[in-house]
């Protein structure tokens, strides 16, 4: 006994650290409708009175944020008058500032790169919201310590085997959905909570197969409880009403400890949470309010079969790990909800094996357990048909059969001891990973004092708004790489502009990638006018579908305003930034082989013509095509242009051209990595008959004297190399 003591003891330890890091890392009112479960609490405070449902039309035309955000008004109030309570001595003037929605999301439906729902100020709060939310946070997380206590106590209720009850606890601390929900704020946790407790209650007095009077005062405050907290958890009534009527025909009780439940349950109800229930009567003229939260929660259209389908997806997902808004919420690598489907297909299998080779009370309560789960997982997905609900955490109230459950199951399913290597080191890795995807997902625009060497310097501003700087790295990329943008600037912007960053294709002109954002989901309008920001855009290069030869990609930087849907113009006078970028390096990509292979070096063995091609004739005036391989022997700090040009036979320049390679300047050349260069030159109308010389070269633009590359390895004429194959023109 002192052994479990200690095991959990660790685990309401770890438990308390891992929520407490969870609640420090999750942004304010990031967590799932936080914001909007806060506001419930907070107006209560403000007005002295309950909020009423608004639909969602009202809600919509709301000017005050606060109203317009108050959506869950349709919850009995117990969790927010306990929360009013602790939070009453509080500043909470500020809170409308936290309330600025992500118009991203809401105006252009741009939820990619977006998880957060609201734009965060920086700073020093000018309240005490924060104080007020923090408190609250830690409040549902020592609601979550109880719960665990619930699940331990029920699960040594469920098997003879007294290792069952430390597993099942230490497998629910490890479920990162069920740490979320008890390290944010939300009435989930004290239904989850109370659940627990009810169904601890049964299994208790299944076992000891009395029900006392203090017995029945218990379950009636726990009932009267969960009915004034949320209005899926009143299904306990009926967990626990068929419950207590299977124990008289089992024999446990008489009918008249039946009727000494019923009647002391209901009347607790009545006494305690009727007057919830007749002030919805009077209100909405239906003591559930069904009508009244359906015009808020309630689906537009009906759900199709496919739809239902991606509904239970996401239930399964959400119930394992799930953190944010469904717009676009913080899930963890597949191959974790992959595990847990195996996980539960074994727990289910091997409870379904014990409970047919148990015998009596063991039987039972696996019955019991089982009923527990298929009682609320039904309300889910009966209620998932007609409003949005489907969310993997409002399984959580069962949580204290699912988990003795499963653990009974696999203990039986894999024998023994070897069940914490198969459970706990997966779940652990996931618990321990989420906080650093939730830091990834939900990242912050960071105050710096300078900015490095490597940075390209801008300078362009519009008002107070100035971009700094932009370092892109790394210098090459290829498929499924990612290129990491950094944008320095500093200021504000009374129009609270979004970023724009696009990673652009130059031959094709096509997006690589492209994402709008608030930098740092910050609201530009409240920054202060002299820190300097960075803030860092990841940008994918995907898979091409052919392959293809090295090329800049360039970055677009531009900020909108949403409201007009226009674009910010700088003292530029353009709106749109254009940046060199990584080099992209396709894998795959070969240039062709036109077997002509000089190897002849430019510049001191930087520039290498490795193959070339020249049409067999021309006729005058034709335009020619030449076709060159190239490739870069060492890191080239310059951009040169090549010149190609014709010469007749008396030395007389006849045809030229001039160019750089616009996609793909040397100073991007990715080190070794041969491509082919195709360069056009029109020919003369008057040009004879004959052969004429080809040579090509390198030169540097500096405006003066344009000082040309070496030929290193062959001979020359005004460093030019003339290639071995003549132009041949003919008639």
């Amino acid at each position: 006994m002192q052994r479990q003591q200690i095991w959990m003891s660790i685990t309401l330890i770890f438990f308390v650290v891992m929520s407490s890091i969870y609640a420090n890392i999750v942004p304010r009112f990031e967590a799932s409708d936080e914001a909007e479960h806060f506001i419930y609490t907070h107006v209560i405070l403000e007005t002295g009175e309950l909020p009423r449902i608004q639909s969602r039309i009202d809600m919509a035309n709301q000017t005050d944020p606060i109203l317009r955000w108050n959506n869950q008004s349709h919850h009995a109030p117990l969790y927010y008058l306990l929360g009013s309570a602790l939070i009453s001595w509080t500043d909470r003037s500020d809170l409308a500032s936290y309330l600025t929605p992500n118009e991203l999301i809401f105006l252009r439906d741009t939820v990619e790169d977006n998880p957060n729902k609201w734009l965060h100020r920086y700073g020093e709060p000018t309240g005490q919201t924060h104080i007020a939310l923090y408190i609250l946070r830690a409040f549902n997380i020592l609601i979550g310590v109880g719960t665990l206590i619930m699940v331990y106590l029920a699960a040594t209720h469920t098997h003879k085997e007294r290792v069952i009850a430390p597993l099942a606890m230490l497998f629910t601390a490890l479920i990162p959905t069920f740490i979320i929900v008890n390290a944010s704020v939300t009435n989930d946790a004290l239904t989850i909570f109370l659940y627990s407790a009810g169904v601890y209650w049964l299994l208790r007095v299944w076992r000891r197969e009395k029900i006392t009077w203090r017995d029945t005062a218990i379950i009636s405050l726990i009932l009267a409880g969960i009915s004034l907290t949320k209005l899926t958890g009143v299904t306990l009534f009926g967990v626990i009403y068929l419950g207590v009527f299977a124990g008289m025909l089992r024999k446990k009780w008489t009918w008249r400890t039946v009727l000494q439940v019923g009647i002391v349950s209901a009347l607790a109800f009545v006494l305690l949470a009727g007057w919830w229930y007749l002030r919805n009567y009077n209100i909405y003229g239906d003591p559930l309010a069904q009508a009244a939260t359906a015009s808020i929660w309630g689906r537009m259209e009906g759900i199709t079969l496919a739809e239902y389908g991606d509904n239970l997806v996401r239930i399964a997902m959400s119930f394992w790990m799930m953190i944010g808004y469904l717009h676009q919420p913080v899930f963890l690598p597949h191959a974790f909800y992959w595990y847990c489907a195996v996980l539960t297909l074994a727990g289910i299998v091997g409870a379904i094996v014990y409970a047919y080779q148990a015998t009596g009370d063991d039987r039972d309560i696996m019955f019991i357990l089982a009923g527990v789960c298929i009682v609320v997982a039904a309300l889910l997905l009966y209620g998932t048909l007609s409003v949005d609900i489907s969310y993997g955490r409002l399984l959580l109230p069962a949580i204290a059969a699912f988990a003795p459950l499963t653990i009974i199951g696999l203990y039986n399913f894999i024998n023994g001891w070897r069940i914490p290597l198969g459970i706990f080191v997966p779940l652990l890795i996931s618990v321990l990973m989420t906080p650093f995807l939730v830091t990834l997902s939900y990242s912050n625009i960071q105050a710096v004092s300078d900015v490095p060497d490597s940075a390209q310097r801008i300078g362009w501003q519009n008002g107070n708004l100035e971009i700094v700087a932009v370092d892109t790295q790394p210098a090459d990329a290829g498929a499924g790489d990612t290129i990491y943008v950094d944008i320095y600037f500093r200021g504000n912007h009374p129009d609270n502009p979004a970023l724009t960053v696009t990673a652009v294709d130059t031959i094709q002109v096509q997006r690589f990638d492209h994402i709008e954002i608030f930098p740092g989901m910050a609201d530009m309008r409240h920054l202060p006018d002299d820190q300097l920001y960075r803030t860092t855009v990841l940008l994918d290069i995907p898979q091409p579908q052919t392959s293809l030869p090295p090329r800049v990609v360039n970055i677009l930087i531009e900020w909108i305003d949403l409201e007009t849907n226009t674009h910010l113009v700088f003292d530029s006078g353009t709106s749109l930034l254009e940046l060199q970028s990584a080099t992209f390096v396709d894998s795959t990509y070969n240039p062709p082989n036109f077997a002509n292979r000089d190897h002849i070096f430019f510049g001191d063995e930087i520039i290498a013509l490795d193959d070339w091609q020249v049409p067999e004739s021309a006729s005058a005036g034709e335009t020619v095509e030449l076709a060159f391989v190239w490739e870069a022997l060492r890191p080239i700090d310059a951009d040169y242009t090549l010149t190609l040009q014709v010469f007749d036979a008396d030395n007389n320049l006849v045809a030229q051209n001039d160019g750089i390679l616009w996609w793909y300047p040397t100073s991007a050349w990715a080190e070794a990595v041969p491509f082919e260069d195709r360069r056009t030159l029109e020919l003369p109308a008057d040009l004879p008959v004959g052969g004429y010389e080809i040579r090509v070269g390198w030169y540097r633009d500096d405006g003066e004297t344009y000082p040309r590359l070496s030929v290193d390895n062959a001979v020359a004429v005004d460093s030019l190399y003339t290639l071995p194959q003549p132009l041949i023109v003919t008639e």
